[in-house]
């Protein structure tokens, strides 16, 4: 089943075959991915995938309802308005990508239900508000990547709780306070980037317990910070 109202938001721009009727799995929409369900004996979406396509537009509540999606892909794809509640209803979902759009709105915390994700990229857009302590549920997270928004306040502890990260990537925002001790705890980390925030003290010496990285980059912003600036560990 694919809702009509989930093209909505790329009428203006939309890719090949997609007319907004039909069955987007026997017509062959572009970039809709499905599996036959012998269950019930019908298609069902099982990923979203138009990457670097003007789309424009923005992301339709109705996308919650395809609930047997395990992958959204939708980075460069002059997306903008907020990321809807609904996707938190999306338990499958391994992989979230609405990266390099102008999607403006708080994080919402409601992503944190995705507990099955491994990835998520919402960096190069316009979100606001503060990283909530909830996100240290997505515990299979792999890579964690919110550079180039406008974040503030300061690094729930909670984030030392994703152990699966190998990446790590908050550059680019207006996060405040100290790196907290906990971060110490991703062992299986590689990539840690901090870079051009608002950080203050000195490097939590746990760090050093991240025998897996091979690079870190924290540079200061203003001139009350003097955290160290671009560490480069290479093994």
């Amino acid at each position: 089943m694919f809702p009509t109202a989930c093209v909505y938001y790329c009428r203006s721009n939309p890719p090949a075959g997609w007319t907004g009727s039909g069955d987007p799995c026997i017509s062959g929409w572009a970039g809709v991915g499905c599996y036959f369900d012998s269950n019930s004996s019908t298609y069902r979406v099982s990923s979203i995938l138009i990457q670097y396509y003007n789309l424009g537009g923005y992301l339709a509540t109705q996308l919650g309802a395809l609930r047997d999606l395990t992958s959204i892909n939708l980075s460069n794809a002059g997306l903008s308005g907020v990321l809807p509640t609904e996707l938190g209803a999306l338990s499958l979902l391994v992989n979230l990508n609405p990266s390099g759009n102008t999607i403006s709105g708080l994080l919402p915390v409601h992503l944190s239900n995705l507990t099955l994700l491994k990835s998520l990229a919402l960096n190069t857009n316009a979100l606001s508000g503060t990283i909530g302590p909830e996100f240290g549920a997505l515990s299979s997270l792999v890579g964690f990547y919110l550079g180039f928004n406008s974040l503030s306040g300061t690094l729930p502890t909670q984030l030392g709780a994703l152990t699966r990260l190998h990446a790590l990537n908050f550059d680019s925002n207006s996060i405040s306070g100290f790196l907290p001790s906990e971060l110490g705890n991703l062992l299986q980390l590689e990539w840690l980037s901090f870079a051009t925030n608002a950080l203050s003290g000195p490097l939590p010496t746990q760090l050093g317990q991240l025998s897996s990285l091979t690079m870190l980059s924290i540079v200061r912003r203003a001139t009350h910070c003097w955290v160290a600036g671009h560490v480069y560990v290479y093994r």
